[in-house]
């Protein structure tokens, strides 16, 4: 029994210090919200959202990388590891960075 106990009082940690529950609500509130593939639910945290009334975000991160959801081109999002070697870097202004990769929404 107090296996169990600790077994769940730790999952119930880890979703609590994750993203998880905003994330899950980012989703439901919103059907243009998404994880990005090299994402997961659990770790990505949205850094900027959308001003309008989408309510969508525009900026997240995770461990890995930044990622930028296009306003102009539909369903898709821009991504650049955090050990990149761009100079003059924003995180929040997808026009400093370098070695970028564009993906398509699936």
């Amino acid at each position: 029994m107090k296996k169990m106990l600790i077994l769940f009082g730790s999952i119930f940690i880890l979703f609590f210090l994750s993203q998880f529950f905003s994330n899950v609500w980012m989703l439901m509130t919103d059907s243009s919200n998404y994880i990005p593939e090299d994402s997961n639910i659990l770790t990505l945290k949205i850094t900027q959202v959308d001003e309008g009334s989408g309510g969508y975000w525009r900026y997240a991160q995770d461990h890995k990388n930044y990622y930028y959801f296009s306003e102009k081109e539909v369903n898709t999002y821009y991504q650049i590891a955090l050990n990149h070697h761009c100079e003059n870097f924003n995180k929040l202004d997808v026009q400093t960075w370098c070695e970028v990769k564009k993906f398509q929404r699936k």
